[in-house]
């Protein structure tokens, strides 16, 4: 008889891989204090301290990108807020597509 352990998390190092504006969600979270993740609905990403949830967060995605949108502490409280401007994103992406032709010009492609 063999058990076989499956681990639904993802180490907290990853976080910043799979969630876009790592760099703002950061300045409210001590990640360091932190082990895992997991994304329990399509919806809602749980972080933990070893067993324990420390953090319940909303997501929304976004042409394939995982925007996280508000951050609840253990006590319920509302840390942080995200509105995320569509109109910029769409914005950012042409630029990136414009510039990705630019260079496939000026390389004779």
């Amino acid at each position: 008889m063999s058990i076989t352990v499956i681990s639904l998390s993802s180490e907290i190092k990853d976080f910043k891989n799979d969630f876009e504006h790592y760099e703002k969600i950061k300045r409210v979270i001590d990640f360091t204090k932190l082990t895992d993740f997991r994304i329990f609905s399509n919806v809602e990403v749980l972080m933990y301290d070893g067993r324990r949830i420390e953090f319940s967060c909303c997501y929304t995605e976004y042409k394939g990108k995982k925007y996280i949108t508000s951050i609840y502490n253990r006590e319920s409280v509302l840390i942080y807020n995200y509105n995320i401007n569509y109109d910029l994103i769409d914005y950012n992406d042409e630029l990136e597509a414009e510039n990705f032709m630019g260079n496939m010009k000026e390389r004779g492609m």
